[in-house]
């Protein structure tokens, strides 16, 4: 019976361990898969695409993690988004007075004028000023 018990446990053995370790592999790739999802999109961003969002829907930890790492990225979009509209409108808001400042400046380079319009563009001058010193 001893021997019978010996023979089975030796000829189990091996399945079992067989099992056991392809069973783990399966486990760890489980585990392993959204992270590695969370750090291709982590990876993915940049400051011209920042579109990268991770798709793993969970309560447990790795699901908490997506959901932070896609916060994030909304808001350094958002942030993104925001700086470029201001640097746009600011870019507008200055190209206005300074085009209207070159054509009064290049009027009265290229025509002749009577000492009144010189006056008048004398008179803009300091108005022009201003716009030297945006921080103001």
């Amino acid at each position: 019976m001893q021997q019978k018990l010996e023979s089975d446990v030796r000829m189990v053995l091996p399945i079992v361990l067989i099992f056991s370790v392809i069973f783990g592999f399966l486990i760890s790739l489980l585990t392993v898969s959204p992270l590695k999802r969370i750090t291709r999109a982590a990876e993915g961003l940049s400051h011209s695409d920042l579109s990268q969002r991770v798709k793993y829907k969970s309560n447990d930890e790795i699901g908490r993690l997506a959901v932070s790492f896609n916060t994030m990225a909304d808001r350094l979009e958002d942030s993104f988004t925001s700086q470029k509209r201001f640097v746009s409108d600011a870019a507008h808001e200055l190209r206005t007075p300074l085009a209207s400042m070159k054509t009064s400046v290049t009027r009265a380079q290229i025509s002749e004028r009577n000492t009144e319009d010189y006056q008048k563009l004398l008179d803009f001058y300091p108005d022009a000023s201003t716009y030297g010193n945006v921080s103001e």
